[in-house]
């Protein structure tokens, strides 16, 4: 447990402040992922595999982002699977 609402294996995208305050920009209002990591890089920070969607500055994945940036992805389902 990160907190008490992230872990490791969530999704998660940036919170709509941080959407907001870069302009909304399509990259960062786009970007989903998963969290890999927590403590590697500080206590305040994540591992996030974006799965391309923000891609790091070598073009790879994975990135380290600000806890206080993100917010969880809570699904919803609906409809008629079982």
């Amino acid at each position: 447990m990160i907190n008490n609402n992230m872990r490791v294996g969530q999704g998660v995208m940036f919170s709509a402040a941080v959407v907001k305050q870069c302009g909304h920009s399509k990259d960062v209002a786009d970007m989903r992922g998963v969290i890999i990591e927590s403590g590697m890089c500080n206590k305040n920070v994540v591992r996030v595999d974006t799965g391309g969607t923000y891609p790091n500055e070598d073009g790879g994945p994975v990135r380290c982002i600000p806890i206080k940036n993100l917010v969880v992805i809570h699904h919803s389902f609906s409809g008629g699977e079982k």
